[in-house]
Parts: C-alpha cells; sequence; structure tokens
C-alpha cells in the first residue's frame, strides 16, 4: 500500500491501480455537495467503462446484523448518486459486507 499525501491525521491508501481499475481503501470522498456519509472502507474506480464500487464493510452484533445489512445501503445512496453526477459514470453500485461479531453472515448478502 502506498500513501497519499493529505492534510488529515489519518492515512489514505491507494491500494492498487492496475489495467484502468483505482481501488481506494480509507480515503474520504469530496464532494460539490455536502454528503455526511463520504468515508467508506473501499471505494473500486473502473475507469474503462465509467463505473465506481463502493464497498462498506461493518462487523455489528449478532442481534442487529439484518438493520445493519439493510441500513448501509441506505446511508451510501446520496454518496452514490452525488459521485455519479461529478465525475460522469455510468453506473455505481453499493455494496454492503456485513459480518457479525460471532461469525454469522446473513442470508441476505
Amino acid at each position: 500500500m502506498w500513501p497519499v499525501t493529505g492534510k488529515t491525521n489519518t492515512a489514505m491508501y491507494i491500494c492498487a491501480t492496475i489495467c484502468g481499475h483505482k481501488l481506494y481503501s480509507n480515503r474520504s470522498i469530496i464532494t460539490v455537495q455536502n454528503v455526511h456519509n463520504n468515508r467508506l472502507d473501499t471505494v473500486m474506480f473502473d475507469k474503462t467503462i465509467k463505473q465506481a464500487y463502493l464497498i462498506d464493510a461493518a462487523t455489528p452484533n449478532h442481534h442487529i446484523l439484518h438493520s445493519t445489512l439493510t441500513e448501509k445501503p441506505h446511508k451510501s445512496t446520496d454518496l452514490k448518486e452525488e459521485l455519479i453526477r461529478i465525475w460522469q459514470l455510468t453506473m455505481s453500485h453499493i455494496i454492503p459486507l456485513v459480518l457479525s461479531t460471532m461469525g454469522i453472515i446473513s442470508n441476505y448478502t
């Protein structure tokens, strides 16, 4: 992983740039409009077909697994629409990765 220079205290990393794909990890996405949930775990840009994959991971307790799984995509919807508008993407996908602390994986994943 290679660090990206920035003015924040947290580390931002570009994980890889391979064949027109950029994979960012632990990075805030700056948009024109104020978007509350602009820091996702991993963002992958496919430059060849102009698509973005927003990957958001969570490890909740097993009793709130289903609510976390339904809440994750709704939190990132504003960011998804803003990225499509700003970077002229053809499509953007939100991929929630939810694994409970007990190791339970939901059927809805």
